[in-house]
């Protein structure tokens, strides 16, 4: 995953001229940890570390099968937290409402294409190249989001750190509403146990 200014400042790094309306960007560790852009590029690194997993495995298998649930899950909670009150924050702050118009179609698509894979199981006809393309495709649309919308956030003048506590209450909630991967692990993997 690159490493942008946006996600830098996520993760703690330290920046001391202004952006934008001229807001210092200091905040405290624990603060920084809070942030709407640290949640969210905690979640791209969460879900970029699956995939990682997923590619060392060699074998098809309950193991791979749950990387995969995992993985859907992620992206699927990601996306909808996003939709539902990031990027309705953050549009006015952008001069253009394509990009997050072009954020949210991207995760239509994202959603699209876990739903084909709890569907599926390893070994299953495309599963591996699906769970790929999938990766790929993620890993673009962080990038854009990251380097094109992510910036104007930090610009803007709101509440990050309300915004990022509000971000994990909605994630915890969808959480515990999809009952977790377990719900799939029966469709996903017949028989195995640990799914």
């Amino acid at each position: 995953m690159p490493i942008t200014k946006a996600s830098a400042l996520a993760n703690g790094a330290t920046h001391s001229s202004t952006i934008g309306n001229a807001r210092t960007l200091r905040a405290p560790p624990a603060r920084r940890r809070e942030d709407a852009l640290a949640v969210l590029v905690a979640d791209h690194a969460r879900i970029a570390q699956l995939f990682e997993r997923f590619d060392g495995l060699e074998s098809s298998g309950p193991r791979k099968a749950s990387i995969v649930l995992r993985l859907c899950d992620e992206i699927d909670v990601h996306s909808r937290i996003e939709e539902e009150i990031f990027y309705p924050s953050v549009r006015a702050a952008l001069a253009r409402d394509d990009v997050v118009d072009a954020a949210a179609v991207e995760h239509e698509t994202a959603r699209a294409m876990t739903g084909q894979l709890r569907l599926l199981r390893p070994g299953d006809l495309h599963y591996d190249a699906k769970v790929r393309v999938l990766g790929e495709y993620v890993r673009h649309h962080v990038e854009v989001e990251e380097d094109a919308i992510f910036p104007h956030a930090l610009a803007m003048d709101a509440d990050l750190v309300a915004l990022g506590r509000a971000l994990k209450a909605r994630r915890r909630q969808l959480h515990l509403a999809g009952g977790g991967r377990r719900r799939f692990a029966l469709i996903a993997c017949p028989g195995s146990a640990g799914a």
